[in-house]
């Protein structure tokens, strides 16, 4: 293995450790992570096998409205638009994650999952018809970036007397395009000396 190949491997392995430790920091039923996953890309995806017990809280109505986000009130609902979903009131939590207005989202997929803590008595949305302890899986995509979005980052987390729900909103390392040039300018070093 030469040289740089080596120091390359060595950055690669400490960036995955970094993300593996700032993104596993949550206890939750149902976890939903919140990365920048281009320059003006923001996804919202929930992690695998995550399911809710709804005991303790109270069926509201069935609604259909299109997902997207509101940071500055503690708002996220991912998913497809035009699937019913079901909301639930009983839920406690941060009555925000951000400074953020109010967005619609474009492109969501899996299932309508969510919290709404617009109301002075939070709600969670799940898929029409959810039975308790059922796995959840969701996503929305937005155009933007954390910061254009208005996300603070951190990790906020609703509950009820039964569950709880997290959002995880990670933050673009700052060293994260020191780091890009720096495997590039190592690139360039060893096709010179190849060359």
């Amino acid at each position: 293995m030469s040289r740089f190949a080596g120091s390359a491997f060595v950055l690669v392995a400490m960036t995955i450790s970094v993300f593996a430790a700032v993104t596993d920091t949550a206890e939750a039923a149902v976890i939903v992570d919140v990365r920048q996953v281009g320059s003006n890309v923001v996804e919202f995806r929930t992690r695998d096998n995550g399911s809710l017990d709804l005991n303790g809280l109270s069926f509201d109505r069935t609604e259909d409205f299109a997902p997207g986000i509101s940071p500055s009130d503690g708002l996220f609902l991912l998913g497809p638009a035009g699937d019913a979903f079901d909301i639930y009131s009983g839920v406690a939590g941060p009555p925000s994650f951000g400074p953020g207005e109010a967005l619609r989202g474009t492109l969501g997929t899996d299932q309508r999952f969510g919290i709404d803590n617009t109301n002075p008595v939070g709600l969670l949305a799940v898929p029409a018809g959810y039975q308790s302890n059922s796995p959840i899986t969701s996503t929305l995509t937005l155009a933007g970036t954390i910061e254009s979005l208005g996300l603070t980052p951190g990790t906020y987390t609703w509950s009820w007397s039964s569950d709880s729900v997290t959002l995880n909103v990670v933050p673009v390392p700052a060293a994260l395009p020191l780091l890009a040039t720096g495997l590039v300018g190592l690139a360039a070093i060893g096709r010179w000396r190849r060359g």
